[in-house]
This record gives C-alpha cells, sequence and structure tokens, in this order.
C-alpha cells in the first residue's frame, strides 16, 4: 500500500505538470519554425529546394526572417554566388546557387563575424538571412539593407 507521503508527492507533480503544460504550449506556439514561414513566389519558384535549406526562423519586431547557411561558390567585384547548406552543412540537392548583388558595406556571417561581401573568399561557409515574403538578404534578422537576389 502506497503511504499518503508518496501519493502527495504524486499528486503534487501531477498538478505541476498540468500547471506547466500550457506555458510550455504557448513558448512553443510564440516560436516559428522552417515549417511556418512563407517565401516570396518568385523566390520559391526559382529555388524549390529551399526550403531544405532553412536552418532557423526567428521574429523580431512582428517580422520573420529565415536563417540559411551556404557556401561562398563564386566572389565577383559585382555579385557572389552561393550555394545552400543543410543543416548537416552539406549542399542541398539537387544543388542551389543564388547569385546576390550587395549593397555598399554589406556584409554575411562567416563564424559568427560580419564580413564585408569584398572581404569573401570562395568556400567560406556563411550565415544570412531572407525576410518573409521578401526577394532580398539581409545580413541578421534586424538589418535593412537588402542584397539584390538575382533569379536564375
Amino acid at each position: 500500500m502506497k503511504s499518503i507521503k508518496s501519493v502527495a508527492v504524486s499528486s503534487a507533480l501531477v498538478c505541476a505538470a498540468a500547471l506547466l503544460a500550457p506555458a510550455v504550449q504557448a513558448a512553443d506556439a510564440k516560436a516559428p519554425t522552417c515549417n511556418d514561414i512563407t517565401y516570396d513566389a518568385e523566390f520559391l519558384a526559382a529555388y524549390p529546394r529551399a526550403a531544405a535549406a532553412c536552418q532557423e526562423v526567428v521574429q523580431k519586431g512582428g517580422k520573420r526572417a529565415v536563417r540559411f547557411s551556404a557556401s561562398v561558390s563564386k566572389v565577383k567585384k559585382d555579385h557572389i554566388q552561393l550555394v545552400f547548406l543543410n543543416a548537416l552543412g552539406k549542399p542541398i540537392e539537387p544543388t542551389q546557387t543564388l547569385t546576390l548583388l550587395p549593397q555598399s558595406g554589406q556584409t554575411l556571417r562567416v563564424n559568427g563575424k560580419d564580413v564585408s561581401y569584398d572581404k569573401l573568399s570562395k568556400g567560406d561557409k556563411v550565415d544570412f538571412w531572407i525576410p518573409e515574403k521578401t526577394l532580398g538578404v539581409i545580413s541578421n534578422p534586424e538589418a535593412t539593407a537588402v542584397s539584390t537576389i538575382v533569379l536564375p
């Protein structure tokens, strides 16, 4: 027969779990995921596998942005080409190359540091953000300068 003490402890744990469950669900409901994002229609038509490269989604100031990781495949004076990477750091299949026309002074993240486009090298692994329903790239979720995506 269970002691009164163990029944009371069990009851307390059940009550605590019941009280915390809505808070955990509310926290989860607030955090957008890669499945929640709406991509720009032209972007998605040109890069149909882009969703497979989504690393995370953040929401700042009521706006959502998707973080992507990529490998630099070409650096030219007026543009840069990137290959989308999956969560394991491998190119998504089939390989999709993104061409960007950066604005002056714009950066991408390399190893957590902002690096200007003209300092990037072939093979660098970069992180960048695409705001929801937007056809452009930003360096972080709070950035306002947008690099133009050249559609294939």
